[in-house]
């Protein structure tokens, strides 16, 4: 029982701490174990917080033309922005 009282609550702010909202004019580029994996939309996602790590885009600020952009076209101009972030902290 005393287990239980001690990996309960740490599980519980475990599980709030992986929850992520993205708004409407946001994505997030998802990196598992520093590969790019994917790019989520707005809502709810979940990550894995020591195998994954997000990097939200706000499209309204990075993208200017974003509303005209297919959501193929959006996955392609996120992914470059994360990108060339990448490669300028290197």
């Amino acid at each position: 029982m005393t287990l239980f009282a001690l990996f309960a609550p740490l599980a519980f702010f475990y599980l709030l701490s992986c929850i992520r909202i993205l708004n409407a004019y946001e994505r997030m580029a998802v990196f598992r174990l520093g590969r790019f994996l994917k790019v989520v939309g707005p809502g709810v996602t979940f990550l894995l917080l020591p195998i994954d790590m997000g990097v939200k885009v706000r499209l309204d600020t990075q993208i200017p033309d974003w509303q005209n952009l297919g959501e193929r076209g959006l996955e392609e101009r996120v992914k470059q922005i994360v990108m060339e972030g990448q490669k300028e902290t290197r």
